[in-house]
């Protein structure tokens, strides 16, 4: 076992300023998200943005479909590592779309990125055929649903993942709430899954990717 005597926190603190850094409309979305929207902690963020990223310069998807949009953070990522694609964004919260409406045409994303004001978990919510990458961001009691849909519409070889399945530590405690059982179902499910192959990542509150075989 590795011995390491600085903290967590500041390990993480180090990552974050030895990445490269974004664009500038990036910082300027999430600024205006902490300043103006409630829960802003639930944006992605420049560290986690920049590893999101990263997966899609090297998996280049055609096609991407992420489960809750919020402000739209992430989406851009999406948006910004693709060559030639498009974003599907599923969205419940009507209240959010006036600032991701206003960072998209900043970014120039508009003609690229499909959003969606729906529970991507409705019948008759067809999600698009041949997905190459995923990204589950939502009501963390659903997330095995939400990943079951799009495990049907994934191609061999595509890519799901899944935000937060470490929930701030809460899924190593015993006595836990609800939210964080479901997360805590959820990662023993996927870990057996045979239908995938799954590695859990400490990036920032935990990355869950699942490759479907």
């Amino acid at each position: 076992m590795i011995r390491n005597p600085h903290s967590f926190e500041a390990i993480v603190q180090y990552c974050e300023q030895m990445s490269s850094d974004v664009p500038d409309y990036l910082n300027e979305l999430e600024r205006e998200t902490y300043l103006k929207m409630l829960s802003p902690q639930m944006i992605s963020g420049a560290h986690l943005g920049q590893f999101l990223y990263c997966i899609t310069l090297l998996t280049q998807p055609k096609t991407v479909v992420e489960i809750g949009t919020f402000t739209g953070y992430a989406t851009l990522c999406f948006w910004r590592g693709m060559t030639n694609g498009t974003v599907h964004t599923y969205e419940i919260n009507p209240e959010t779309r006036w600032l991701f409406d206003k960072y998209v045409d900043i970014a120039g994303a508009r003609d690229s990125i499909e959003y969606h004001l729906k529970d991507a978990l409705d019948e008759e919510v067809q999600l698009p055929g041949e997905i190459d990458l995923s990204w589950i961001d939502a009501d963390k009691r659903k997330n095995l649903d939400f990943f079951e849909k799009i495990l049907k519409n994934t191609r061999q070889g595509g890519l799901i993942m899944i935000d937060n399945t470490l929930w701030s530590g809460k899924v190593l405690e015993e006595d836990t709430d609800a939210v964080t059982d479901s997360i805590k179902e959820m990662n023993k499910v996927l870990k057996k899954d045979e239908r995938v192959e799954t590695v859990m990542l400490p990036v920032r509150d935990g990355v869950t990717m699942a490759i479907k075989k």
